[in-house]
């Protein structure tokens, strides 16, 4: 029994410090890369930008923020992520003004009804979210965003390489360095390299209000305009209906904020049933560009 739990001890401590040789390389040698676009927390934090993007995936891969900034004359940075709702883009949008160096003068907040809904429960984070990596010890102060997904443990911040349990590829992106989606250097925005028109449709579905939580109420707080955008999808199918529209502004007292809808869909080439193929991606950001200077945002101070 003892020669046993001598055995076992060694194993143990065996296993614990390859585990934090490999934790150590993961965190030294990652830190400039990475191996999910998204990872951008980092650029989250002590960021000075004249405006945020808040959104989905619709954000983060329709607009061109290099793009947006050189026509529009602002500096700005993108925080629209990848399966995140508006209550995560309410987080990251007050992580950043906690850490920034100058405050943002305007937000240009997606206005959809993929984006603005619910939390609801996500239970495979660690399959997609590289930015599990500064999770180890809360690098970044940015778990608490996290604990409210379905696979969240608290271990996850103090046992080495714990987050990976279900994400073992995630594990190999960040020891090889893979960043093969990461175009931001490049192009300014995530490009998923993927193009072509789709060709079938879903149907209207029934949607529910839109939902933003306590955005409105920070940016006010904040004196941070709002910018409502809500990009083009097939026949429209995320787009809001008249009734959410009214609903959402008479009951937050946003009459007087302004609203950029793409409504005309069939101007615009989609890959599926949410997002632009890069060509439109081109086409919407500088739309969108076209709009914004029409607002006079020369005027913000």
């Amino acid at each position: 029994m003892k020669r046993f739990l001598t055995f076992l001890i060694t194993v143990t401590m065996t296993v614990t410090l390859l585990a934090v040789i490999v934790e150590l390389y993961i965190q030294l040698i990652s830190t400039p890369y990475r191996a999910h676009v998204l990872e951008d927390w980092p650029d989250i934090t002590h960021g000075s930008f004249d405006y945020l993007i808040i959104g989905d995936s619709r954000s983060s891969q329709h607009i061109i923020t290099n793009q947006l900034n050189k026509q529009i004359g602002w500096d700005g940075i993108n925080l629209g992520f990848d399966g995140y709702k508006s209550w995560m883009g309410q987080h990251r949008m007050q992580h950043y003004v906690k850490h920034c160096q100058t405050k943002p003068k305007f937000i240009l907040l997606q206005l959809d009804y993929s984006f603005a809904r619910a939390p609801g429960k996500h239970s495979h984070i660690y399959s997609r979210d590289g930015n599990i990596k500064f999770w180890f010890l809360d690098q970044l102060d940015i778990n608490q965003y996290y604990k409210s997904y379905s696979d969240w443990s608290e271990l996850d911040a103090w046992i080495p390489l714990f987050r990976y349990r279900s994400s073992p590829l995630m594990l190999c992106k960040h020891l090889l360095l893979s960043n093969r989606y990461d175009k931001k250097n490049e192009l300014g925005f995530w490009n998923p390299a993927l193009s072509g028109t789709m060709k079938f449709f879903f149907p209207k579905k029934t949607r529910k209000d839109l939902e933003f939580h306590n955005i409105f109420k920070f940016a006010a707080d904040q004196n941070v305009r709002i910018i409502f955008f809500t990009p083009p999808s097939p026949e429209n199918f995320h787009s809001p209906s008249n009734h959410s529209l009214d609903s959402l502004f008479q009951a937050n007292n946003l009459e007087k904020v302004e609203h950029i809808a793409f409504w005309n869909w069939r101007e615009f080439s989609f890959r599926d049933e949410a997002h632009l193929t890069f060509e439109s991606s081109i086409q919407f950001t500088r739309a969108l560009g076209d709009s914004l200077l029409k607002l006079g945002l020369e005027t913000i101070e």
